[in-house]
């Protein structure tokens, strides 16, 4: 398919860059970059799966957790005597 693009001046500098640090012809460079960002669109659509690692709570014998503000605010107390 033949195609006439209007490329912004930083993208056209970058694509210029490209064809000479790679020495491959321009139309290759350009049909490269176009399937890494379809690809790339393509990935991002279905989304990799995030999965979070769950760990059991436990607290040590004698820590009530509906209590826990008042442990820090002790724990905090504390702190500011010893200044």
């Amino acid at each position: 398919m033949r195609i006439t693009l209007t490329i912004d001046d930083d993208l056209a500098e970058q694509i210029r860059e490209l064809l000479q640090s790679h020495g491959h012809s321009q139309k290759r460079v350009i049909n490269d970059l176009l399937r890494e960002g379809l690809q790339s669109r393509q990935r991002g659509a279905r989304g990799k799966t995030y999965r979070n690692k769950s760990y059991k709570l436990s607290l040590r014998p004698g820590f009530n957790p509906e209590k826990l503000n008042q442990l820090a605010d002790q724990l905090e107390d504390e702190e500011w005597q010893k200044r």
